[in-house]
């Protein structure tokens, strides 16, 4: 699976309309001047993030500890600890301790030395970890998974996408009925990779 791939998947469920040319690469330049292209490409991260955050997929979640900062909270009063968000962390599902009992905690965004804006974790409890989603990498993907992100790209789509909003009303009703048994089918093949091992990644659960 790749995102050319995903993209034309969800043409597809769009319709297609029997007129516009499959996306030849990831960029603008390979959406051309297709109208539904340009914007499936828009909203593929949206779609994307909305099909990993659904459930937890083999191969896309981790629990790791957090590196606490030696800096002292700018945020004093209200939390006693800073951590540092992890590097590969595309959702932040909660923090907790290695028991995974949750605790409050609150996200920061400040800019470091170099003027760049840097994602903090502010909390009041030493060692804590976070459970997070992983911006997992298309090839990494079960087949499933792979529609139910062409299934959503195209439910975002289709109203920017198509001028006639009784058309694109009725081909995302159709979209939403559709979801269930998609989503029924991609979460039976996760069981059975999970079961068999299959696409496991360090750290990952």
């Amino acid at each position: 699976m790749n995102q050319v791939t995903i993209v034309n998947m969800a043409l597809g469920l769009v319709g297609d309309l029997g007129k516009v040319k499959r996306m030849t690469a990831f960029t603008r330049t390979g959406c051309g001047s297709s109208t539904i292209l340009n914007v499936l490409f828009d909203f593929y991260e949206a779609a994307k993030k909305r099909m990993i955050a659904a459930r937890k997929w083999q191969g896309s979640r981790k629990f790791k500890a957090l590196t606490a900062s030696d800096d002292d909270p700018l945020m004093d009063g209200k939390w006693g600890y800073k951590y540092a968000r992890p590097a590969d962390c595309w959702i932040l599902e909660k923090v907790c301790d290695d028991s995974e009992n949750e605790y409050e905690y609150e996200v920061v965004v400040e800019e470091n030395a170099s003027g760049q804006n840097v994602r903090w974790i502010y909390a009041n409890e030493a060692d804590l970890y976070a459970k997070y989603a992983i911006d997992m990498a298309e090839e990494d993907y079960l087949p499933g998974m792979g529609m139910l992100h062409a299934l959503y790209l195209a439910e975002a789509g289709v109203s920017a996408a198509i001028s006639d909003p009784a058309k694109a009303a009725a081909i995302r009703a159709d979209l939403v009925k559709r979801e269930p048994a998609m989503m029924a089918a991609a979460l039976k093949e996760n069981y059975v990779a999970n079961e068999t091992g299959a696409n496991e990644l360090t750290d990952l659960y």
